[in-house]
């Protein structure tokens, strides 16, 4: 403190000590901080929850209809009888590569269940086809590939095996009596189930027409059997 006071020259009167404490300004300074990092831990879990949560979001549209995919694919080759898998097709509502990608599985799907019904179809075509052909039968009353007929005077043998499941090939024998045998031989142009339904109806008409011959009433002109087979194809 300075001051002249009269004539005296001392002018220094007295000194004041100022002290400043810093404690509450670092208290507050620790306090802050622990603020920032308390609030930084529970930004960075909230983070961490949002980004779960995102995971599991993102694995339920996208990992998930891909285990469904897989799954399906698998039952589909454990499937050994393709027509049972009619109707069973896996919904994937994306519209992205994950949901065409489910399409085409469906399409397969569609696609193996025809050709098993196909298949299946005929299959059923060649038993119906081997029923009109004098083929031998086996202990287990299935037909056989081979067909046999020995008489006195004349022996019939014949072996069949269609290039397809059903075919146009046809042949048969028959003993009308004692003295007349009949054959018949031909093969349907194609192969297939159209030539088997020409096969078929050939194969009718010629056992109608030969179903009550008798040489008296009809005898060894083939003119109307023919014509009827000609008018038919």
């Amino acid at each position: 403190v300075l001051y002249r006071f009269g004539s005296s020259q001392n002018y220094v009167r007295a000194i004041v000590y100022i002290s400043v404490s810093t404690k509450t300004l670092i208290d507050e300074l620790e306090v802050g901080q622990n603020k920032i990092m308390i609030t930084a831990f529970f930004i960075a879990l909230f983070a961490v929850i949002i980004g779960t949560i995102c995971a599991i979001m993102l694995a339920s549209i996208i990992v998930n209809p891909i285990r469904r995919l897989a799954k399906h694919v698998q039952m589909i080759g454990q499937t050994v009888d393709k027509e049972k898998l009619a109707g069973k097709e896996i919904i994937i509502k994306s519209k992205d590569e994950i949901g065409q990608l489910g399409d085409s599985v469906n399409e397969m799907t569609r696609s193996l269940v025809k050709a098993a019904q196909d298949e299946h179809l005929l299959m059923d075509g060649k038993v119906v086809q081997q029923t009109f052909l004098p083929l031998g039968v086996d202990k287990n009353g299935n037909k056989t590939t081979t067909a046999q007929l020995k008489d006195q005077s004349v022996e019939f043998f014949g072996y069949y095996e269609g290039a397809s499941e059903v075919s146009g090939d046809y042949f048969d024998y028959k003993k009308l009596d004692d003295r007349w045998y009949v054959t018949i031989k031909c093969d349907v142009s194609g192969h297939g189930v159209p030539a088997a339904l020409l096969m078929t109806v050939v194969a009718t008409l010629f056992r109608k027409y030969f179903e009550n011959w008798t040489y008296k009433n009809k005898g060894t002109d083939l003119t109307s059997l023919v014509c009827t087979i000609n008018d038919f194809i």
